[in-house]
């Protein structure tokens, strides 16, 4: 049994890949860094946890580049064009958010 006071959420996000002719232009990293901003500081979330294909490198490199720890793989989780695909799990407390942005 859970029991979760109202103060505490976790919000999963789940980064997707971006065209070829918009990525590495910081679009994802600015995405991300707001998200987290809104999550933490309006929604008041206690964790945020962003989902990442294994081969989506972009989105695993975004993430760590953040600061944001892997906390593990979830296999064989989604299937895009008939591949079946794992998710890497990442996740922030809102304590190490706090760290890392004063």
């Amino acid at each position: 049994m859970y029991v979760f006071s109202r103060s505490f959420y976790v919000l999963t996000i789940r980064l997707l890949q971006l065209v070829k002719e918009k990525s590495k232009k910081g679009i994802m990293t600015k995405c991300v860094k707001k998200v987290l901003d809104i999550g933490f500081n309006i929604a008041n979330a206690n964790k945020i946890e962003i989902h990442c294909a294994t081969k989506n490198v972009g989105s695993n490199r975004i993430v760590k580049k953040i600061g944001i720890k892997k906390e593990g793989t979830i296999r064989n989780v989604e299937i895009v064009n008939n591949e079946i695909n794992d998710l890497n799990v990442y996740g922030i407390l809102k304590s190490e958010y706090l760290k890392i942005t004063t």
